[in-house]
């Protein structure tokens, strides 16, 4: 976070805001470097690809600038309805910017989908600067803004030096290859264009990780595929690099006002993180392919007294993957809601109460209704 607080800042000053979409392939490290810039865990990171499900938005104020970020799904091959959403969202955010980031995992090298769509990208950033300044986008105008912005709370200081121990480097269980982004998907992509064009940053992040000679070779295959874009390098789990890229971004925000409250932090409500926050621990405590198959939705949220009150409802798609989940004597089940508990007590900067119930819903991936309560 920015020492500069809107005390030292005559009112008179103009703003500036821009929308950034964090884009790239799954498991580049995008929701480690959205809460690196926070200063928060608000977006779920895990070793696992395509953790995120659905674009979470998280607001970062510089001054008089409002940097918007949106997280994106990690964009892959689409298999079955969920994966068509999470990737229909992705599209949609990175339309909707007036800047992207497109992250590279630096220890896996440029891989298929970053040479499918930097020069598309690089191209509309290139009739950007030749058609002039633009206003910045409408937030509304390509993904769906939740009314309830959640506002701003100062993190517990004895939480801040663990909030990036995610163990983001440790992928193993990584399925997003060359294979990953099919030829069939290129129709799909020029029908997202922006024909206003946009901005373009190219991010190597998890260099701490890359061998060093490695980095001339990616630079310059970069230049051939994105020329005359800004390149920078960083690691998002230790914070390397990364001031050096927001400042960046405010250079290149639009003057205009603000697109939401100087407060805000997310345009999700307290419930949706919570969900989230629930699945988050259920893909670090599950192994291979289980975490996918299950979906959180909170049920009910009240304040009592002092204390916020959630009952949330994890869905499964078989009995076997419910038994798995609650654990012998009720231990995995416990384990995940004491975790989730806490991350939501960081959010609300106070006392949570949370109840956790797993329930069956079979083949709930395909239900298109399911999904939209799911908020997906």
């Amino acid at each position: 976070m920015s020492d500069d607080s809107p005390d030292n800042i005559t009112e008179s000053a103009p703003t500036a805001a821009a929308m950034i979409a964090l884009a790239g392939a799954p498991n580049a490290g995008k929701s480690t470097l959205l809460n690196r810039i926070l200063g928060r865990r608000l977006s779920i990171a895990t070793p696992k690809p395509q953790t995120t499900q659905t674009r979470i938005l998280g607001i970062e104020m510089r001054g008089r600038t409002q940097l918007v970020f949106t997280d994106t799904p990690g964009i892959h091959n689409p298999r079955g309805a969920i994966h068509e959403l999470m990737v229909g969202r992705a599209r949609a955010s990175i339309s909707g910017a007036d800047i992207v980031c497109w992250l590279i995992d630096t220890s896996k090298g440029i891989r298929r989908i970053d040479r499918e769509e930097l020069p598309r990208l690089a191209a509309q950033a290139a009739r950007e600067q030749s058609a002039g300044p633009q206003a910045h986008r409408d937030p509304d105008a390509d993904v769906d803004v939740e009314p309830e912005v959640v506002s701003q709370v100062d993190p517990h200081d004895d939480a801040i030096a663990e909030l990036f121990h995610d163990d983001d480097h440790d992928d193993d269980d990584d399925n997003d290859d060359d294979d990953a982004y099919g030829e069939s998907d290129k129709s799909d992509y020029e029908a997202y264009e922006n024909p206003d064009g946009q901005k373009l940053v190219v991010v190597l992040n998890k260099v701490d990780v890359a061998a060093k000679p490695a980095l001339l070779p990616l630079m310059k295959e970069l230049g051939e595929l994105a020329p005359n874009i800004e390149v920078f390098t960083t690691s998002a789990l230790r914070g390397e690099g990364v001031e050096d890229l927001v400042e960046h971004l405010i250079t290149l925000a639009p003057e205009g006002p603000l697109l939401f409250p100087e407060d805000a932090v997310t345009d999700r409500p307290v419930e949706f993180m919570v969900a989230e926050y629930v699945r988050e621990q259920l893909f670090h405590r599950l192994q291979q392919e289980l975490p996918y198959r299950v979906a959180v939705k909170v049920d009910l949220h009240e304040r009592r007294k002092k204390t916020e009150y959630f009952e949330a409802s994890i869905y499964v798609d078989a009995e076997s993957a419910r038994k798995i989940i609650i654990g012998a004597g009720g231990k995995n089940i416990k384990a995940i809601g004491t975790s989730a508990r806490k991350r939501a007590e960081e959010l609300v900067d106070g006392k949570v109460f949370l109840k956790l119930e797993v329930r069956v819903k079979k083949n709930w991936q395909d239900d298109a209704g399911f999904l939209e309560e799911l908020g997906l």
